[in-house]
């Protein structure tokens, strides 16, 4: 387990303690949400601010307001005042950040979960990260007061990173994330009651990958539209063990899809294993009309080039953004993993509030949110 030194570079689970003041979501009232899809385009846009990856940032920020998505940067910062009050701070005339003491970049783990309803409204929730980052833990009823958003807690140990949705019903989480919740899966009403809680009608358990520091499903399957999945596939001799695990994510994704009658397509991407680390096309984020796509200077451009036809192929009208992602990679995770859209909750005309006020700031020049 990394030392509190070492905890703002490691994208590793560690174990949370039992008493971590939480309370249980109600099934009743999670029955009528639906966990947000993958795809699915966001009002606002984070990132943290990092220097190891500001290549990475700066061009995750520079896609994202092409796409008219606005970007709000959390900066680490461990005053006094930022650790009591969540500020919207002005960083100059033209730039806005948000200040908060963070231990690690990685906000799809410890920001919200978002579930929706058929209506269009979202609402949040928060389930116990790290005991040992607990910066990172507090950060999204942090950002729930500063965006006026309720937010409910949840009693599970659960990363964000850990579940993937396609925005209908149909989920999955691996059997190491789905341990690390205490949720056994041949416990039914256990089972179910976890299930229902995330919004997901089926839930596909599907097998960590073996030498993957994180055990998350976002680096073996991402959801790129209601009916269509992308699952990695190793581009490379060797590595039996994750090849056997990747082989049977595409089985047990298409039992869960037809447990609940709903059609899926599955595409291949390239994984590339290098020891311990793991370059995965398959961690990207989907903006509005933008995808944002790693790249890595340490894979073969011709495997890269087949990640990047076959994303665009699966997606025509959508444009790709390749955000170098080798130093990511280096300390457990890729583009997902730093980066998370937000649905804000509330009727879409008050979401459409917060976007028409970033378009006209954008188009008169007079702020820009970053």
């Amino acid at each position: 387990m990394p030392g509190a030194a070492s905890a703002f570079f490691s994208d590793q689970s560690t174990h949370a303690s039992d008493d971590v003041d939480r309370f249980a979501l109600s099934t009743a009232s999670a029955q009528f949400y639906i966990q947000r899809g993958d795809w699915e385009p966001p009002d606002v846009l984070l990132v943290v601010e990092f220097e190891e990856w500001q290549e990475s940032v700066d061009a995750i920020i520079s896609a994202a307001h092409a796409d008219m998505i606005p970007v709000y940067v959390l900066k680490n910062s461990n005053d006094q005042q930022y650790r009591e009050h969540m500020m919207l701070k002005e960083q100059s005339s033209d730039s806005v950040s948000l200040n908060i003491s963070l231990d690690s970049p990685w906000v799809r783990d410890y920001g919200p979960l978002q579930l929706k309803t058929h209506s269009g409204s979202f609402k949040w929730i928060d389930f116990a990260y790290k005991i040992d980052r607990l910066n990172d833990d507090a950060m999204p009823d942090q950002l729930a007061k500063l965006m006026g958003a309720s937010l409910e807690h949840g009693d599970y140990l659960l990363d964000g990173g850990a579940v993937i949705s396609n925005g209908n019903g149909l989920c999955a989480i691996t059997d190491k994330s789905l341990e690390a919740a205490a949720v056994d899966p041949l416990e039914p009403e256990a089972f179910e009651d976890f299930k229902d809680i995330l919004g997901c009608e089926a839930l596909a358990v599907l097998p960590a990958l073996t030498g993957e520091s994180t055990g998350h499903a976002d680096i073996s399957a991402q959801f790129l539209s209601p009916e269509l999945v992308a699952v990695a596939k190793v581009y490379q001799k060797g590595n039996l063990a994750v090849s056997r695990e990747l082989e049977e994510t595409v089985t047990l994704l298409k039992s869960a899809a037809e447990k609940i009658d709903q059609p899926l397509t599955i595409i291949r991407l390239p994984l590339i294993v290098d020891d311990e680390y793991f370059y995965s096309y398959i961690n990207g984020t989907r903006l509005k009309d933008t995808y944002l796509i790693p790249s890595f200077h340490n894979v073969p451009s011709e495997i890269e080039d087949i990640a990047v036809n076959a994303v665009q192929s699966a997606l025509p009208d959508i444009e790709l953004t390749l955000i170098p992602s080798d130093a990511i990679v280096m300390r457990g995770g890729a583009v997902h993993c730093i980066t998370l859209g937000i649905n804000l909750p509330g009727p879409m005309k008050q979401n459409q509030f917060w976007a028409k006020k970033f378009r006209k700031a954008l188009s008169s020049g007079s702020i820009l949110f970053y």
